[in-house]
């Protein structure tokens, strides 16, 4: 449970979520935002996702190659066909 301090008489105060709260010491309300918050994340789920496998990295490396030269050979033949008028 986080720990804050009241804003009115500074005491230490505990509380569960954000939201309104009244101080037990002062009787005055109060907001707290849980902003600044962050959870430890457990270490069973660090690395749980496994990366692509190879095999699609090949496969798409080899198509994205096989794109790539087909557009420059259609930009190739067609800056010749420019040159050449026809």
């Amino acid at each position: 449970m986080p720990e804050v301090h009241c804003p009115s008489c500074n005491e230490t105060i505990g509380v569960e979520s954000s939201g309104i709260y009244e101080c037990p010491y002062c009787e005055e309300e109060f907001i707290w935002q849980n902003k600044g918050h962050y959870e430890e994340v457990p270490k069973e789920y660090i690395g749980q996702f496994s990366p692509m496998p190879i095999e699609f990295k090949i496969i798409f490396g080899a198509f994205g190659i096989l794109f790539l030269m087909l557009l420059l050979g259609f930009l190739f033949i067609a800056g010749f066909s420019g040159v050449w008028g026809t």
